[in-house]
């Protein structure tokens, strides 16, 4: 069964840093950090991480891979996700191959948001700074196949 994790970077500094180079705050490094051990609890464990290459969301893309024991060289950082709308995001993932069974991508609203809401079966709502969300798709899913409404099951994973 396929999954895929949508997880927004955690709270960053508004101290005037250029957007795409702001870092996490103390909270947003604990909000990353405890992000990982809940997914862990849940085994919910990613076969591959996609991340966009802005400061905040590679500090909690790394954060919560070395928090599952995912090697960090092993991350992708993908610059177009900074920009990127939901309809680019969903695109991303119709390219990603099958043998990668849980997907996880880390990056920013309002793109993750419209995008989890736009997937799952029922409405999300909000994806908070640190939120997670997790959509699972039917048995025999082919990420080729994704379009909005695929997603069989959602559920946020609250800390």
């Amino acid at each position: 069964m396929k999954k895929l994790i949508i997880v927004r970077h955690a709270h960053a500094v508004h101290d005037g840093t250029a957007d795409f180079k702001r870092s996490l705050t103390e909270d947003g490094l604990e909000e990353a950090s405890h992000a990982g051990k809940l997914l862990k609890k849940n085994d919910i464990l990613p076969d591959m991480i996609i991340s966009s290459s802005a400061a905040r969301a590679v500090q909690t893309a790394e954060k919560v891979a070395h928090k599952l024991d995912f090697p960090e060289e092993s991350i992708v950082y993908d610059r177009e996700l900074y920009t990127a709308d939901e309809d680019d995001v969903l695109h991303m993932i119709q390219h990603i191959n099958d043998s990668c069974n849980v997907l996880m991508i880390v990056g920013h609203n309002p793109a993750f948001q419209h995008l989890a809401n736009n997937l799952a079966s029922e409405s999300i709502g909000s994806l908070p700074p640190g939120g997670i969300i997790v959509i699972e798709f039917t048995k025999g899913f082919s990420w080729s196949a994704l379009k909005y409404g695929a997603g069989a099951s959602a559920s946020a994973l609250n800390f």
